[in-house]
């Protein structure tokens, strides 16, 4: 299994701390959500049609791919390409270095096999409205590092401001759109 950590997401997983994902249903339940022990996931809709958390389920360990650049001049996947890739979360500024690191950042979307440098277990994955995320939650989903973060704000509205500035309606937050929130640890491998 593999997950996109977007921006500030994969500082937390790839210096071992604990971290939180929070990711948009695909399809948002109208009638709400509920437990059940009729389906495997445990969580139906408000129609009994099962919910599941699209990147794996609890003990799974996934990739965790994240924002990169690689040296021009370096062939993927070679020894002197991994020595001298970036990633985004380590602060990693293009502008200041020695070598061409055109044509900039890539997506994690983007970010092959050989590049992944973390693997976190899945943790606990729980469905909820975007607005009952926990302070703490939001902490270990790092909105300390958002764009948005004022350390006279609670994490919960620096989350909100993050959520918006990737998340439109019907999945902004004034809409209070249903989300998987999972908990991911550090593994050291597969």
């Amino acid at each position: 299994m593999t997950i996109n950590l977007r921006g500030n997401e994969a500082r937390r997983p790839a210096a071992g701390l604990p971290a939180v994902v929070v990711r948009a249903m695909k399809d948002q339940p109208h009638a709400g959500i509920r437990e059940s022990v009729f389906v495997p996931s445990g969580i139906t809709d408000g129609h009994g049609r099962e919910l599941k958390w699209p990147f794996g389920k609890p003990g799974e360990v996934c990739d965790c791919r994240e924002t990169w650049a690689m040296r021009a001049d370096t062939e993927p996947g070679s020894d002197k390409a991994k020595h001298y890739l970036l990633y985004k979360a380590d602060d990693s500024d293009l502008t200041g270095q020695w070598h061409d690191y055109s044509p900039g950042w890539h997506s994690s979307a983007t970010m092959p096999q050989w590049a992944v440098r973390t693997h976190a277990r899945i943790v606990s994955v729980t469905a909820k409205l975007v607005t009952e995320v926990t302070e703490e939650e939001a902490i270990d989903a790092n909105v300390e590092d958002s764009e948005f973060w004022n350390p006279n704000d609670c994490p919960s509205v620096t989350f909100s401001k993050d959520w918006d500035s990737t998340h439109k309606p019907p999945l902004d937050w004034a809409s209070k759109p249903w989300v998987w929130v999972a908990r991911l640890e550090k593994t050291n491998g597969m």
